[in-house]
């Protein structure tokens, strides 16, 4: 752990390759420890090159394969470099080693969420994921997402509202519960959150568009 705080605080300071030099010397010292593999892809992850990331997980892969962290690095690198199909194989790897893993149940109910597939199957997930965290308000807002999806508008709105009781200045989570309350034609509730999201990300014009379609519903200038 300690190796890996340092890493990263080198790459905070600017010299992130120092910090890929210290990793990459940890490894011959402890060859059968994960953590300094993991905190190279991270390193790298975080550093957006995502090639040499999944590369570090690839090249250990047949040496730890019950090792369920490695699958779950490996499927969200793959689905930051926009390959979905291959991040939801990582994902379900994942879960066939660890079925109680609440973050990759919710990656993968989310992924498929925001795909608009398998939706029934997404709602398993992160009911379960719930069910593990009930105070975790993003996974909170994955299942009203979900139901947002399965156009189950009052369910969505119950669980994004909790999730944003939890969660109050994320502008995904408001944003997910605004469209819920668009949806249901509760234009004052509705409003008043995309209004918030333009306080806290000015340049989101996606927002800015439902504002204007609101004012045009309702007549209001």
């Amino acid at each position: 752990e300690a190796l890996g705080h340092l890493a990263f605080d080198y790459k905070d300071k600017g010299e992130p390759e120092k910090g890929i030099a210290a990793l990459r010397e940890a490894i011959p010292a402890q060859p059968d420890r994960i953590d300094p593999y993991l905190h190279l892809a991270g390193l790298y992850e975080a550093m957006e090159r995502y090639d040499d990331g999944l590369k570090v997980l690839l090249d250990i892969e047949k040496r730890f394969p019950a090792d369920a962290s490695i699958q779950f690095r490996m499927g969200i690198l793959y689905d930051k470099m926009g390959n979905k199909e291959a991040s939801i194989e990582r994902l379900k790897k994942t879960l066939a080693l660890t079925p109680d893993d609440a973050q990759a149940l919710n990656y993968l109910g989310y992924t498929y969420a925001e795909l608009g597939i398998n939706l029934e199957e997404a709602e398993k997930y992160l009911t379960k994921a719930v069910n593990l965290k009930p105070d975790e308000g993003f996974i909170l807002d994955s299942l009203g997402w979900v139901y947002y999806k399965m156009k189950r508008y009052d369910d969505a709105i119950k669980q994004l509202e909790r999730a944003q009781e939890l969660v109050s200045d994320d502008a995904t989570v408001m944003e997910h519960l605004a469209d819920a309350y668009s949806a249901r034609h509760d234009w004052r509730k509705a409003l008043k959150l995309y209004r918030q999201i333009m306080k806290i990300e000015p340049e989101k014009k996606d927002v800015a568009e439902k504002i204007k379609k609101i004012k045009a519903e309702t007549g209001d200038k």
